[in-house]
């Protein structure tokens, strides 16, 4: 799959909210280090994963994994939130996905997608650290920028947790996503993000 770069193309009618992220196809990249930080990911994926009823088990390619009793990995569906980050007076979706490592460590997946020609298309994508080693924190749209909150290792209470967190402010230019500005700091009170249980159960 090659990931659509869209500036001033004219797309069809239609809107991203009618798209049912909790049964959608996404790109993956196959990539077993430690994750300690964001990083926006240029290159080709490795596979494309389907998440059914919101999640994707790591089991379908590692069998190892569906051993009875054994801890969840795989993805699971977060969140999903909307806004014009292309500058085309039209709405992107930004999809938020947890990877579970099927240990204690998990991280983020934030995926961007545009209308192309009538139908959904990633146009950027990047994965968080993992808890309080840049550990997502919060994504929302402001002012046409993706603004993303990472947690600050500077202040981690152990692996889990950081009572900071780093505000970064990213805007569209020349195909990709670009940081605008210095990074911000400032404490938290939710000094750990877990929207979905181990298991990949969403959590209300």
């Amino acid at each position: 799959m090659v990931l659509a770069c869209v500036s001033s193309m004219a797309f069809a009618a239609g809107s991203l909210r009618e798209t049912d992220f909790r049964n959608h196809t996404f790109p993956w990249l196959d990539d077993d280090s430690w994750q300690d930080d964001m990083e926006w990911i240029s290159g080709k994926p490795t596979r494309m994963v389907r998440l059914r009823d919101g999640v994707w088990p790591l089991a379908e390619i590692e069998p190892e994994f569906a051993v009875p009793g054994a801890p969840f990995g795989g993805l699971t569906f977060d969140s999903v939130v909307y806004g014009d980050l292309l500058g085309d007076e039209r709405e992107e979706a930004v999809v938020i996905l947890r990877y579970d490592t099927g240990g204690t460590m998990y991280w983020y997946f934030v995926y961007v997608f545009a209308l192309v020609s009538g139908r959904p298309e990633v146009v950027a994508w990047f994965h968080s650290g993992d808890r309080a080693a840049h550990g997502l924190h919060e994504v929302r749209v402001e002012t046409g920028m993706l603004l993303v909150e990472l947690y600050d290792p500077a202040h981690r209470r152990g692996d889990c947790c950081s009572t900071g967190i780093e505000r970064r402010r990213y805007r569209w230019s020349k195909g990709a996503f670009r940081q605008t500005g210095r990074s911000e700091f400032a404490g938290t009170r939710r000094t750990s993000r877990r929207r979905v249980t181990l298991f990949g159960t969403a959590v209300e």
